[in-house]
């Protein structure tokens, strides 16, 4: 795709862009929830899906706040990863609500399988500044039995090389 054959027709002249039949969506977390919808992957009911939309928005925060540390253009370092992820740090935090989310589920929604539990995988897998067996496992161990549930999800598995 060539961005300046699609940047005038696009809301926000930018990508990402999902087309799907005649539509032409952009903005990252719009396109998520779409897809969500679509594949029946928020829940079953308007609390579940409601429930599902804080989730990923939540992630979104992790993110935040993993991002800059990680960047050198954005003041990253190894001292940086090291102070979001210490005790109190911002990703730290985050992560211990999570953590006590998933006390005694599968995924966040309990049973159901959801697009936040797949940005909260995607948010761990994003960058090598997160272990999963070195920092999550030992610091958080509803969310390492959470990521190895996604991993060994049949859609997630069948995706996997």
């Amino acid at each position: 795709v060539n961005k300046a054959d699609w940047e005038s027709q696009l809301l926000f002249g930018q990508f990402p862009l999902l087309v799907d039949g005649d539509r032409k969506i952009v903005q990252s977390g719009v396109i998520a929830r779409y897809l969500a919808s679509k594949f029946n992957l928020c829940g079953s009911t308007e609390d579940d899906k409601l429930l599902c939309d804080q989730l990923y928005d939540g992630t979104e925060d992790v993110f935040q706040a993993l991002w800059p540390a990680c960047t050198k253009y954005r003041g990253g370092s190894p001292e940086a990863i090291e102070k979001v992820l210490a005790d109190g740090g911002n990703v730290h935090k985050y992560l211990k609500r999570f953590d006590a989310i998933l006390e005694g589920k599968k995924f966040l929604l309990g049973e159901t399988f959801s697009y936040a539990d797949l940005a909260l995988y995607n948010v761990l897998t994003l960058t090598s500044a997160i272990d999963v067996n070195n920092y999550i496992a030992p610091n958080f161990p509803n969310i390492k039995k959470h990521f190895d549930a996604v991993e060994a999800h049949p859609k997630i598995d069948a995706c996997t090389i």
